[in-house]
């Protein structure tokens, strides 16, 4: 599946019209024909306790993940807790390990899923009514787990093509 993002790319920040919800917003409809509502969002939410994008992700018809990363599928979504306890970003899984977010005061752009973001990450979320066939889409997850992560699997790996 080839996912439809461009239009989304090189936005300028408005915290009310342009942000990683509305962007959620503008990808799901794009690619899936799902709308999901546009919600009021006071300013620093996470700042006064509200966890809004936990709650309002389950309203949507979003599951929680329990899986590994290579099982991640194009359209998945990660909440993000940056600089905060409580989850106050979001990015699609758009690509092989890259995600398309917008952050705080930045232009909208696509990024690797390593790092701070995938360190920040309280949950990974996939809507009921998305499915991506295949796996050609996750097969390169491996880039984005931890080095010793990879190289356990990789040792594993091994030694089941060893027994083969």
């Amino acid at each position: 599946m080839i996912l439809e993002y461009q239009h989304l790319l090189g936005l300028p920040f408005k915290y009310a019209t342009t942000n990683c919800y509305t962007m959620l917003r503008n990808f799901y409809a794009t690619n899936f024909d799902i709308h999901f509502p546009n919600y009021a969002c006071p300013t620093e939410f996470w700042k006064h306790g509200l966890d809004l994008y936990i709650t309002r992700a389950q309203r949507m018809g979003f599951k929680l993940l329990d899986c590994h990363p290579s099982e991640y599928q194009l359209g998945d979504v990660f909440i993000m807790a940056v600089r905060s306890s409580i989850g106050n970003h979001c990015g699609i899984l758009v690509e092989n390990g890259k995600m398309l977010h917008h952050l705080y005061g930045q232009l909208s752009d696509v990024v690797e899923y390593k790092g701070i973001y995938r360190n920040s990450t309280i949950g990974v979320f996939r809507h009921k009514d998305v499915s991506v066939a295949g796996t050609q889409a996750t097969r390169e997850l491996i880039d984005i787990v931890s080095p010793n992560a990879r190289r356990k699997i990789n040792e594993a790996l091994s030694a089941g093509k060893a027994t083969a």
